[in-house]
């Protein structure tokens, strides 16, 4: 999905291209969450607040940074509900298993790494 309009804007405010980005991902996953989030401007940050953030993400945090901070809660799924959940995923791989044909294992391997390579191109094997 291409980056909305209002991302590449400068004149937009940096919380309202946060928040169109995240409605955006809610509208995807179809499920709306409890979400508290706040962005800032490194350059705006206090001392306190960019030790903090800095020793999270374990390295310095440039003036041209932008850091947006988010926490949600995701919806609550019962202990009903996700046995469904997983009995579907499980009926549908082996659905999936039951028509796919035998494939020698080194033929697989190399089906893998094309399309590692093609999806990576520095991609390397590590035996």
């Amino acid at each position: 999905m291409p980056i909305p309009w209002i991302w590449k804007s400068p004149s937009f405010p940096l919380n309202q291209r946060t928040e169109a980005l995240d409605t955006n991902a809610q509208r995807r996953c179809g499920a709306k969450l409890v979400e508290y989030r706040m962005a800032y401007l490194a350059k705006d940050l206090s001392p306190e607040q960019r030790i903090a953030i800095e020793s999270l993400l374990g390295r310095s945090v440039s003036e041209r940074e932008s850091v947006t901070i988010r926490a949600y809660e995701p919806p609550a799924t019962s202990v009903q509900r996700r046995a469904e959940i997983i009995a579907g995923l499980e009926s549908y791989f082996a659905a999936l298993d039951d028509v796919r044909t035998p494939t020698d294992p080194s033929e697989a391997d190399a089906i893998f790494e094309d399309a590692m390579r093609q999806t990576r191109p520095n991609f390397k094997l590590h035996p």
